[in-house]
């Protein structure tokens, strides 16, 4: 089997990445990459593919297309956010090639990424998942493979550790800064779906979180996950959560665990769509992670099926990777 191999330098656990990449060269018979920071500065004896490209999600997408017409598998090293770029390249530009995630991020809690670095493998079979994919007002930016969180903050690592970044400063200079999430992020929040207004009882909202079903039927039974249980019976693709507290937070504490978090979901299907609208300025949409802009337009959500071939192995049971020291 042929890899190619894209890796992401700026990672949430990098330096674990560089100390133990070498292992990929036990599980594949040849390996191609791009050049530098791509892969080229941290494997020895592969063929190394130059891009033009200069900056990070540019790159990511002419690696993507360029690794896809001479390898059997593209292999995202990195966290949830860089395997969301190649798997949306993959989408976009209709190209067969599965990918197979190596854990190295914050999270790494998505189906995207099924293996680890320290008990890599050789990959034994094929899933396909499923996405949201997402529009600003016309404009199509993205894909969702774990969630579509409306917000201030996103979770990254900073000085070896998890917390919760501002959106603002890393879009407008790249710069990691830590924040407190904001915690009330509607004006007049107006949610959709297929064109029909639905009725809200939230006084307050704190974050908005959508995501795809992959594996519903994990929630049958499970009556405590409300609206999920339900999932797999009416085959829905995708739920929205609207929440009176930040759910995606570093900064939990367990005194919080006494209190109530107040939710409404909202389950469709495939080919149904769900608009948000009423959000304040300086809230931003966070795709698997990555920013992507301010929430300053009506945001479109739908559902696709089996949109992505994902690489799996023994620890398919195992997935989410996660990151355990």
């Amino acid at each position: 089997m042929r890899a190619g191999v894209i890796v992401n330098t700026s990672a949430g656990k990098f330096e674990y990445i560089r100390k133990r990449i070498s292992k990929l060269k036990e599980v594949f018979d040849e390996i191609v990459t791009g050049s530098g920071r791509f892969g080229g500065d941290f494997l020895e004896d592969v063929k190394i593919v130059d891009i033009v490209s200069s900056d990070f999600k540019s790159a990511i997408r002419e690696l993507t297309i360029e690794l896809s017409k001479c390898s059997d598998v593209i292999v995202s090293v990195g966290g949830d956010g860089t395997a969301n770029f190649i798997a949306a390249t993959l989408i976009d530009e209709k190209l067969n090639t599965p990918i197979m995630g190596i854990a190295g991020g914050t999270a790494n809690v998505g189906p995207l990424v099924r293996f680890s670095l320290e008990n890599i493998e050789k990959p034994s079979h094929i899933d396909f998942v499923d996405c949201l994919k997402v529009w600003k007002g016309n404009e199509h930016i993205g894909y969702a493979f774990i969630d579509v969180v409306f917000g201030d903050t996103f979770l990254g690592t900073l000085n070896g550790k998890m917390v919760n970044l501002s959106v603002k400063d890393f879009l407008e200079s790249g710069r990691k800064v830590e924040r407190i999430p904001c915690d009330d992020i509607a004006e007049k929040l107006d949610v959709l779906k297929n064109s029909r207004r639905i009725s809200l009882s939230s006084k307050k909202v704190a974050q908005i979180i959508a995501s795809p079903l992959n594996f519903s039927e994990f929630y049958i039974g499970k009556a405590v996950t409300g609206k999920l249980s339900w999932a797999s019976f009416f085959k829905s693709v995708g739920i929205l959560t609207i929440s009176n507290r930040v759910i995606v937070d570093s900064y939990l504490k367990e005194h919080e665990l006494e209190d109530p978090v107040l939710i409404e979901q909202i389950l469709f299907g495939d080919g149904e769509t769900i608009e948000v609208s009423g959000i304040k300025r300086g809230v931003y949409i966070v795709l698997d992670g990555n920013p992507m802009c301010e929430c300053d337009y009506p945001i479109k959500l739908q559902g696709l099926r089996k949109c992505v071939k994902v690489l799996s192995g023994s620890q398919k049971a195992g997935w989410p990777v996660g990151w355990k020291k």
